[in-house]
């Protein structure tokens, strides 16, 4: 008879129990370890920063001997594994004894129902915290260590922790092995530490110990998997199983864990780093067979997924076609076979980054293209399969399976040195690239189902993304494709166009109103080949093209000819029927007639193929022409341009004057209307109507709000502008400049083309209010409401362009190009002035939008084209330069129409305060040169003046807002800028009485606080828990004692910034992370006070801590006293761990966020403390000047710069 579950739960007894085992509380270590067991990472992190640390810090000395501690902590551990596998054996040796080997992989009963192995188990998994100690011994004995010494330590530490908390049934194995083998590797390493000879056989034996101890783990696994593949019941987790092919309830696991795919790309990004900084001193490995297997399981797996997924594409294609195949994905998720292997495809983007090991390992060169595409796929795989579940996603995986197919199969084959045809590798580059075009097909044809209003399983920010990351890949593919094997063809290529010349008015019309967006894909692949072409042709001789060229002119005539044919008969008839009025207003029988309407067709397809009239350009010719007939010609297009203006403007008016006429205000020519009523230039329902969806479904309240709670975030931009700016150029001294001659060219034109498409859009809008209610009407009224969203759409997306537009500092900054005054200026109070002019609504923003972004359309485009090097005449960059002069005066005019509203008793919702800052800042970027001598001149004492201002308002108004931070940070970076160049030219002052005093004070201050916040603190967590003092502001807001010293504290490092003067006064060194570290914790500090955010009480304590040591210190060391070195390194190390309690504070609340947990704390607060201390980390690393590197490098007389920042980088990634 089977025994019952019961029976097992208590049919093994052990016949003596110790006292420790049997007071183990299980349930309470279970709900610790699911709580923490992510802890792990941070464990390894610190591992890992100390292992590279302390190699480098070794370096310079000499090794330890370490014979006797190294004994002692190998004999107690292996007396610990001894104990362990003595407590575990008879468990699981009775199990399988009693119940059979299956048993003990399937059943986790009696093993985690018995005191004694629950006991043994929990601390098995913390002893491999322990365990990490065994890599100090090798980094202070100076051995060395192997990749798989600590790559073995980190994995078993997570594996460990990762299982115990699932508790499986194979723990069992995994612990009694692991102990095991253990027992006798620690005795081994005790006795050779003891100088104890020790025979070879031995050594041999412990190392197969350890290889059967991993050929059983697989075994075991193996044989839990196939018992869950036939459903069998069995305590067996998938994400327990190494190298397993299944995850249970995979879905949900990539939604809880998709953020990994970040530390998985950080990771790989800083192997990258690591691995060539590595290899610069080292010679390239073969590893032409570890590559040909590696490319052969990938080539296989892509087949295989291809062969899989085939099937259900073309099933759904016959069932539903095409449109099933990108919007209907009810079962493509939940199948086994899809929803198996589209998971699997999410996955392997993590294996595929080991391609980029061979790569560096065999030091070949490493293109952007490749570690681009690689972490760009892992986030967005990872990422999508999570939030969205979409059906182009068929069309993406099966893709990216075929073509890793065949690439992959091609690596393999040159890995092993098989000679492949040339036309195979051009064929393999081709097919990626067709790749990407097949991916932005499918992304627009989706586009074109959801603009339609219908469901198709995807979401426009998905989708807007998924067809950028195709485009970029486009492009640089394309330019792998051109650099290597464009540049080596000997012929052209020619390829035939075919015109389907059968006409039918709403085929063609239907097809075009829904297809127009192709023009801009046409532009963008024309102007993108233009740009190759030229370089292409930069080293090559001239072709002879004449008869090509003569062949495609006439071909182009004879179409024109024909055309002018065809339509001159149409256009007499209706002159002389209804006269010139009905040429340019009647549309009726122009597009639906056989004949008209044809050529029309054709007119606008023939303009695609004007675009090879380029190709002509770019190869360089040379064709004599009689210049009477050039004259002829060009007067001929001059005439041209001339009739279409005075069409339009007769279409203009007609309109104005309320005519019927069959055009729109964007249109101004003839456009098909067959069933609408004609529109009207003053109609109310125009700007509706020609709004695009984006622009319709623009949430107008949600941003106003967001834009009202978050403008000051303006300052925040404006602070790490700065800080950048600064830091670039100091890093770009030693180095030289980069060309980005290709990425400048991109930048301005998307910049250019944003600028062009938000002029459009707003400027008709405009000049219809002026039209119908004059100019001051767009000057102190809104001019938009809740039926027309354009210009609400266009400055919100103007507002956000002047962030991004603060990256054109970056390309001045690595071309080494001169940074003037103006540039950052004009930058910086842009972007706060548009930001806080929208939040506020004031009808003057709508002019400042509309002239920015038409100076911008002009700027932008030549910056482009100088970037491509076009030769632009000097008149042009003149008149640019006019039309930024006359920018400011329409902003000084459109400023003063305003003023004189306000003036003359008129309504007008712009405000005066506003009105004078927009108009002294249009005033300041014409008069820059005399602002700045000004500056230089007279700024110390009117910053003095500003400052007693300030002092004045403050003191009459209660300090109640901590954006109050702002002011005290420019006038504390003022008077550090002008209180330097006034001590340039004198003696520094010695102040040693004065500094005492100061810094004594400040130690007291921080001791009393400590001793009145501390015993709160404690309380707290006593009586709660940890948790409750990082996410509940109860006692932050109930306890008076609490909030008088959060308050103390918050104007405590106001006072604090006068440390900086004492730098200052004595001439000290002024460091950049000291001027920093004082503004970020003042504004942090006064923000979270006025939050009552409950992470700020360990961030006041930690502080208040080590301030009483490092200002007692300060004191000391005016006061001449000598501090032992060790004081300075430890005060140096609790600053150190006062970053580290604050990561570690803000990660327990964001865990209790992401968990679902309440928690006080909100989400914004706790990114912006990481980014707080992750910052100072990476200060403490880089700068030179910091009293980390003195201690640690100061034996080195000039300290590598490659060492220094691979330092830094760990550092900053931990």
């Amino acid at each position: 008879m089977a025994a019952t579950r019961r029976d097992l739960e208590v049919d093994f007894t052990y016949s003596f129990v110790f006292r420790f085992e049997r007071n183990f509380g299980f349930e309470s270590a279970k709900d610790w370890m699911k709580a923490n067991w992510n802890l792990t990472f941070v464990i390894v992190a610190f591992y890992l920063l100390l292992v590279f640390w302390g190699n480098h810090w070794m370096k310079s000395r000499q090794a330890f001997e370490l014979r006797k501690p190294l004994a002692i902590w190998n004999m107690l551990l292996a007396i610990f594994s001894i104990a362990g596998a003595c407590r575990c054996l008879p468990e699981i040796t009775y199990s399988w004894k009693t119940h059979g080997f299956h048993h003990t992989v399937c059943n986790k009963h009696p093993y985690f129902d018995n005191q004694v192995t629950q006991f043994w188990a929990w601390i098995f998994s913390l002893s491999k915290v322990l365990e990490l100690g065994d890599t100090a011994f090798i980094i202070l004995r100076k051995r060395r260590l192997l990749f798989l010494h600590w790559y073995h330590h980190i994995t078993v530490l997570v594996f460990t922790w990762f299982t115990w908390k699932h508790q499986v049934a194979v723990t069992r194995w995994f612990v009694a092995m692991n102990l095991i083998a253990h027992s006798a590797m620690y005795s081994y390493y005790s006795l050779k530490a003891m100088k104890v000879f020790i025979p070879r056989l031995i050594s041999m034996s412990i190392t197969t110990i350890q290889l059967l101890q991993m050929v059983v783990g697989l075994f075991v696994n193996v044989w839990a998997l196939f018992s869950l593949i036939r459903k069998e019941k069995c305590s067996a987790s998938f994400e327990n199983i190494q190298f397993s092919l299944l995850m249970y309830d995979k879905f949900n696991w990539m939604k809880s864990y998709w953020k990994l795919s970040i530390i998985f790309v950080a990771v790989y990004l800083l192997l990258i780093l690591l691995g060539r900084c590595w290899m610069s001193s080292r010679q390239s490995f073969d590893l032409r067979k570890p590559l040909f297997v590696w490319n052969s399981m990938l080539a296989a797996f892509s087949i295989v997924g291809t062969y899989r997924l085939y099937p259900e594409m073309i099933s759904v294609w016959k069932t539903g076609g095409f449109h099933h195949t990108i919007c209907k994905n009810q079962t493509y998720y939940t199948d086994p076979v899809t929803g198996f292997w589209c998971w699997l495809y999410v996955v392997s983007k993590m294996l595929e980054l080991g391609d980029t090991m061979f790569i560096v390992l065999r030091k070949k060169p490493l293109v952007f293209l490749h570690w681009y595409h690689h972490a760009q796929l892992v986030l967005y795989c990872w990422y999508t399969y999570q939030h969205e579940v979409l059906a182009a996603a068929r069309w993406f995986v099966l893709m990216n399976y075929a073509v890793h197919s065949v690439m992959y199969s091609y690596y393999a084959l040159r890995a092993i040195q098989v000679v492949v045809p040339y036309p195979v590798a051009m064929a393999v580059t081709t097919a990626q690239i067709v790749q990407m075009l097949g991916g932005m097909l499918i992304n627009y044809s989706v586009y074109s189902v959801m603009i339609r209003g219908e469901e198709c399983g995807n979401s426009f920010r998905n989708l807007m993304t998924n067809f950028i990351m195709y485009l970029v890949f486009f492009f640089l593919f394309v330019q792998i494709f051109y650099n290597a094997y464009i540049r080596k063809l000997k012929k052209p290529l020619i390829v035939d166009n075919v015109f389907n010349l059968d006409y039918n008015f709403e085929d063609k019309h239907n097809w075009m109103k829904s297809h127009w967006r192709l023009s801009i894909i046409f532009t963008a692949i024309y102007l993108f080949l233009i740009f190759f072409g030229r370089r292409w042709m930069s080293t090559r001789p001239r072709l002879d093209l004449q008869k090509t060229l003569i062949a495609w002119n006439l071909m182009l005539a004879t179409f024109s000819i024909a055309g002018t044919y065809h339509l001159l008969p149409e256009m007499i008839s209706v002159w002389k029927t209804g006269g010139f009025h009905h040429t340019v207003c009647k549309n009726q029988t122009y597009f639906t007639d056989p004949t008209s309407g044809l050529w029309s067709w054709l007119f606008v397809m023939a303009k695609v193929l004007e675009f090879g009239d380029t190709i002509f350009i770019i190869l360089p010719m040379k064709i004599a022409v009689p210049k009477p007939i050039a004259i002829t010609i060009t007067t001929m297009q001059i005439l041209q341009m001339i009739i279409s203006m005075f069409v339009n403007c007769y279409v203009y008016t007609s309109m104005k004057r309320g005519e019927e006429c069959d055009n729109s205000f964007w249109n101004i020519q003839a456009y098909v209307r067959m069933s609408e009523k004609p529109i009207y230039l003053n109609s109310t329902k125009q700007a509706a109507m020609n709004q695009f969806s984006f622009e319709k479904n623009f949430d107008l309240d949600g941003k106003m709000l967001w834009l009202d709670n978050y403008w000051t975030l303006s300052f925040l931009f404006v602070t790490i502008y700065l800080i950048l700016i600064y830091l670039g150029q100091r890093w770009m001294q030693t180095r030289p400049a980069y060309e980005l001659r290709t990425t400048l060219a991109v930048w301005n034109w998307s910049l250019a083309l944003f600028s062009i498409m938000g002029t459009s859009r707003i400027l008709p809008q405009i000049l219809n209010q002026v039209e119908e209610f004059g100019f001051e009407h767009t000057v102190c009224s809104p001019i938009f409401g809740k039926d027309n969203l354009i210009i609400p759409f266009w400055s919100w997306c103007f507002i956000m362009s002047k962030v991004i537009e603060l990256g054109d500092t970056a390309f001045i900054i690595l071309r080494k190009q001169k940074l003037i005054f103006l540039h950052w200026y004009h930058h910086v109070t842009v972007l706060v002035f548009s930001w806080y002019t929208t939040q506020q609504l004031f009808p003057i923003a709508v002019w400042f939008c509309l002239m920015n972004f038409a100076v911008h359309s002009v700027l932008y485009s030549y910056f482009a084209l100088r970037a491509m090097k076009f030769k632009i005449p000097r008149p042009v960059a003149m008149t640019i330069t006019i039309a930024q002069l006359l920018q400011m005066a329409g902003g000084l005019y459109v400023n003063w129409s305003a003023y004189s509203a306000i003036s003359s008793g008129r309504h007008c919702d712009s405000k005066i305060g506003i009105i004078k800052i927009s108009m002294f800042m249009y005033a300041s970027y014409g008069l820059f040169p005399i602002a700045h001598v000004w500056g230089r001149l007279f700024g110390l004492s009117k910053v003095v003046e500003l400052g007693d201002t300030a002092f004045i308002v403050l003191r009459k108004k209660k300090l109640t807002y901590w954006k109050v931070t702002f002011l005290f940070v420019v006038i504390y970076l003022l008077l550090i800028y002008f209180s330097q160049r006034w001590m340039q030219t004198r003696r520094a002052f010695k102040l040693r009485a004065s500094l005492a005093v100061w810094n004594w004070s400040l130690a007291l201050f921080s001791i009393f606080g400590v001793y009145r916040f501390l015993p709160a603190i404690i309380s707290e967590w006593q009586t709660y828990g940890f948790e409750y003092t990082v996410c509940d502001n109860t006692e932050a807001v109930t306890n008076p004692m609490i909030s008088f010293w959060a308050c103390l504290f918050g104007f405590s490092k106001v006072v604090e910034l006068g440390d900086t003067a004492f730098i200052v006064l004595r001439k000290k060194k002024l460091v950049f992370l000291h001027w920093y570290h004082h503004v970020t914790v003042l504004v942090y500090t006064w923000y979270s006070i006025q939050q009552c955010t409950p992470t700020c009480k360990w961030f006041i304590l930690m502080n208040l801590m080590v301030h009483s040591v490092m200002y007692s210190y300060f004191a000391l060391t005016a006061m001449k006293f000598k501090i032992p070195r060790s004081v300075a390194m430890a005060i140096t190390t609790a600053q150190l761990l006062q970053m580290v309690g604050g990561l570690y504070v803000n990660w327990r609340a964001y865990g209790v966020i992401a968990g679902g947990r309440h928690c006080d704390t909100i989400t914004w607060n706790i990114q912006m403390s990481l980014i707080m201390y992750a910052s100072y980390w990476l200060l403490f690393a880089v700068l030179e000047e910091l009293i980390v590197i003195k201690i640690f490098l100061k034996n080195s007389a000039e300290v590598d710069k490659a060492s220094r920042w691979q330092y830094s980088v760990t550092v900053w990634y931990c």
